[in-house]
């Protein structure tokens, strides 16, 4: 059995369902981070301007340039996870474009 956080490399993040996990309105998926992982303080915001909370994140091993975390989140009573994560996937993509941000912290 093919483990469900086999990443690629990846030059934008990528964002895959991890099967059998989740129930109700709460599904886990493996966020794969070009490069470094993003602080969760700014993936947070992202996630909550599409109306999804993230319950819980664990970073996993990284691997290939691929920093991946998997991710609880509670989607919107009417969204299905077929439909939500590719837009997801879309929106951190355009978030972080394969290389570290500095936009905190401005001195």
């Amino acid at each position: 059995m093919a483990a469900p956080t086999a990443l690629r490399p990846a030059r934008r993040v990528t964002l895959q369902p991890d099967p059998g996990t989740g129930s109700g309105g709460r599904v886990v998926a493996v966020a794969g981070w070009p490069g470094q992982r993003p602080l969760l303080a700014d993936v947070v915001p992202v996630f909550e301007r599409l109306g999804v909370r993230v319950a819980d994140a664990v970073a996993l091993p990284g691997a290939d340039g691929v920093a991946p975390s998997r991710l609880e989140l509670v989607l919107p009573e009417s969204a299905s996870p077929d439909t939500a994560l590719p837009a997801l996937e879309q929106a951190l993509a355009a978030a972080w474009p394969g290389r570290p941000s500095s936009t905190g912290c401005r001195g």
